[in-house]
């Protein structure tokens, strides 16, 4: 048996070898800024897009480590051709070859031809600029973390020739809502939507059979967005354990998470129920196949969304806490009558507005602070509207809020520090002066530079700053490509903030026209939400490719003349 068994995979070696060696290496060479691999076969040529350097860059040249980070400098708006010619040969552009973009953060976009065949390994990891890519339909194979830290990535289209979902394929894509798995695809492997912290729901086919999982408890549990999966496999697919297990502690695990709705086909809701990891979804529902998923399916309103943090911080907390319309408050002074919002048993999520007064047992007190750990672990909620009233923002107030984009400082702020806010892309401030602490400031990995940091911030709105030495601002951790954040402040003291040499050499200061550096009033977000193909948030107006999401989780694109 053993002999036959190593007859069969000697066949197979040399099977490979014969298959690797149908093309050989001709050359590589750079084409329009691309470069490529050249291989033939006779008059038949193909290439594959290589990465741009034409010499590698070793972190540790002892044991040949390649610097990833320096490996590649493509950069905006590139389209690869379906074939190059080369010395009168014309060459089929058939693959993109194992890092050929990654870490290409000025890369905005990247257009593939139908000709594509195979994706290399991490071929698109940290491409933190591109929002949207279409994967030819000619694709059967996808490396492992293709595109992992694609940060702005919104909108994917995946091949319909695949036939699985390769481990953390899209690991660390924080912006990502909604993800599709095309039919076909039998397995989805290990981690492959890991650190998504804004993915909202996940449609998989009827073909799948196998899903990877670090946990028994299934791949939910590493999503604290997630509301829905939809999926139209009859048969609940067996959910593969990692050798790698996470050990589950339940009590924790169902205290931070918020409820997620289990679709499944009319007729399967007990299977799924009673199998594994499939049976920890807080509600399963069935649908007609025929007509496809309920989309409009909401959980009653009396469903509530337990807060994790407020169980932990539980015995140093005030004792005196009043929930009103749905927010805490804790009463800071009698005298003075002045209160602050407290963390709430209740999750807050969706939009949120603070008033600047609220009465507590028929005495009127006035909102002014945000104590310690506010909207800690607040995963869904989405936007902050707060008072003029608010003076001071104590610290960890908004870390690990996933959804909020944008959040702006009134007048009477002078401090405010920001640890781990990883969908954070503007910081607004309406104050003369401000001490801005920002931690793990400008980093690129998540896994590298701690849990989460402020990986996507690309703007800080100093509307009324015209003193630099009023302004406390972090130098932020840049990588040798990585943009620089955008620092805006008034046209009038343009040249003073540009004098700051560690400002000037580390942001990209732009001057505010005078008619915008007083604007007061923060819109609540729109029904839908309008981005760029940079990944910014940007109104509805504005002339370009618009990428809409609705807020159903569907996106759209359309063009704005």
């Amino acid at each position: 048996m053993d002999g036959k068994l190593f007859k069969i995979l000697g066949c197979l070696c040399v099977l490979s070898i014969v298959t690797n060696s149908a093309y050989a290496t001709l050359d590589t060479v750079r084409i329009d800024g691309i470069r490529y691999e050249l291989r033939t076969d006779g008059e038949v040529g193909i290439c594959s897009v290589i990465n741009s350097e034409e010499k590698i860059v070793y972190s540790n040249a002892a044991d040949k480590t390649i610097d990833y980070t320096k490996y590649s400098n493509y950069s905006g708006d590139i389209v690869i051709p379906q074939s190059v010619n080369y010395n009168g040969i014309d060459y089929t552009v058939t693959g993109i070859s194992d890092y050929a973009f990654a870490h290409c953060y000025n890369l905005r976009s990247l257009s593939l031809p139908q000709t594509i065949t195979s994706i290399g390994y991490s071929a698109f990891t940290y491409c933190t600029g591109i929002s949207q890519i279409e994967l030819p339909d000619a694709v059967s194979g996808i490396g492992v973390s293709a595109l992992s830290g694609c940060h702005r990535l919104l909108d994917v289209k995946l091949p319909s020739n695949l036939d699985s979902v390769p481990a953390f394929l899209f690991s660390e894509c924080l912006s990502i809502r909604d993800i599709k798995i095309p039919e076909g695809v039998v397995y989805v492997g290990v981690g492959a939507f890991e650190k998504c912290f804004r993915l909202e729901s996940i449609h998989f086919p009827s073909t799948l059979n196998k899903i990877g999982s670090k946990s028994i408890l299934s791949f939910q549990f590493e999503l604290d967005c997630l509301s829905d999966v939809y999926i139209n496999a009859v048969t609940p697919p067996v959910q593969e354990r990692h050798p790698a297990v996470i050990l589950e502690d339940l009590d924790r695990l169902f205290a931070r998470k918020m409820p997620c709705i289990l679709h499944v086909p009319t007729g399967s809701e007990e299977d799924y129920a009673n199998a594994e990891g499939w049976n920890y979804f807080h509600t399963t529902v069935g649908f007609d196949v025929a007509s496809g998923p309920d989309y409009n399916f909401k959980l009653d309103d009396e469903v509530k969304y337990n807060n994790h943090s407020y169980s932990s911080l539980k015995s140093i907390l005030p004792d005196n806490i009043h929930e009103i319309n749905g927010i805490a408050y804790t009463i800071l002074s009698d005298e003075e009558r002045t209160c602050s919002v407290i963390v709430s048993k209740i999750l807050y999520h969706g939009n949120l507005e603070i008033p600047e007064k609220v009465s507590i047992d028929g005495t009127e007190y006035t909102v002014v602070a945000l104590t310690h750990h506010a909207f800690t672990g607040c995963f869904c909620l989405e936007s902050v509207k707060l008072p003029e009233t608010i003076v001071n923002i104590e610290s960890e107030v908004f870390k690990i809020c996933f959804k909020l984009d944008s959040l702006r400082l009134p007048e009477k702020v002078k401090k405010i520090t920001l640890t781990d806010c990883t969908s954070l892309r503007e910081l607004i401030v309406e104050s003369n002066e401000i001490d801005i602490n920002i931690n793990m400031f400008g980093g690129i990995s998540v896994s590298s530079n701690g849990p989460y940091g402020c990986q996507l911030l690309d703007d800080i709105y100093l509307l009324n700053a015209y003193e630099p030495s009023l302004v406390s601002l972090p130098v932020p951790k840049l990588l040798e490509k990585k943009p620089k954040v955008r620092l805006h402040v008034p046209e009038d003291a343009l040249s003073a903030f540009k004098a700051v040499p560690e400002w000037n050499t580390n942001y990209e200061i732009i001057g505010i026209p005078a008619g915008q550096s007083k604007i007061k009033s923060v819109p609540m977000p729109l029904e839908t939400v309008h981005y760029g193909i940079d990944g910014r948030v940007i109104d509805e107006n504005t002339p370009g490719l618009h990428i809409i999401r609705m807020r159903d989780g569907k996106v759209i694109k359309r063009l704005v003349k």
